[in-house]
């Protein structure tokens, strides 16, 4: 079966990417203590971002746990955590993922508030919190927000580099705990194999992240 995105996904994601463009500053945050869908999305999307262009950088609340490190190691500098105020002040956009709630961000979240400027989120909870306004990409069904990110690259048409796929997969195999939970869907299993066919080596990855 044919990977298909409905209307609304696809305007969706094309307003995300309308969001951004060449030489931009766009910093990336997760909520704290961040967990594999959170980091792997971010070294996905960092990655898509920068192939367009985009100065684009992580900063989140706080570190990166030592198993999640090797997501960074090919782009030196990226993950910019621990200047994370100074960075997210020098933002021209922002992008929350898998959050949908300031009080998610730690001590950042008076920071994003009151930078100034959109906030875009990709995410795949239902929340009842907020965020400054600026383009969303939700979808509760997904399993996890790298899936979704997987979708937005699609429909922008953005090629997907071996980098880049095996952060989103990172994030697609931790948040399905290896797709063993009931929110492993077909359409996850399909986006996992579009990642393989990127050249993701599930065996390498399993190995940075459980060994």
């Amino acid at each position: 079966m044919p990977f298909t995105l409905s209307p609304e996904k696809i305007a969706a994601a094309r307003a995300l990417a309308a969001a951004v463009s060449p030489g931009q500053r766009v910093c990336l945050t997760t909520h704290v203590n961040p967990d594999g869908d959170g980091l792997g999305s971010e070294a996905g999307l960092v990655r898509l971002l920068r192939d367009r262009g985009v100065d684009a950088v992580v900063t989140n609340p706080t570190p990166t746990p030592s198993r999640f490190s090797f997501l960074f190691d090919d782009i030196p500098g990226v993950d910019r955590t621990g200047e994370a105020v100074k960075e997210l002040r020098k933002a021209d956009l922002i992008i929350v993922l898998d959050i949908s709630d300031l009080g998610r961000l730690g001590m950042l979240g008076e920071t994003v508030r009151d930078r100034g400027v959109p906030v875009a989120c990709i995410d795949h909870h239902v929340s009842s919190g907020v965020l400054p306004p600026g383009p969303r990409y939700l979808d509760a069904a997904a399993a996890a927000t790298g899936e979704l990110i997987f979708e937005v690259s699609l429909a922008n048409g953005w090629p997907l580099t071996i980098e880049a796929a095996c952060g989103l997969y990172v994030a697609i195999l931790t948040d399905t705990g290896g797709f063993r939970f009931s929110n492993t869907r077909p359409r996850t299993l399909r986006v996992a194999a579009e990642l393989l066919e990127a050249g993701v080596d599930p065996e390498q990855i399993y190995l940075e992240v459980y060994a």
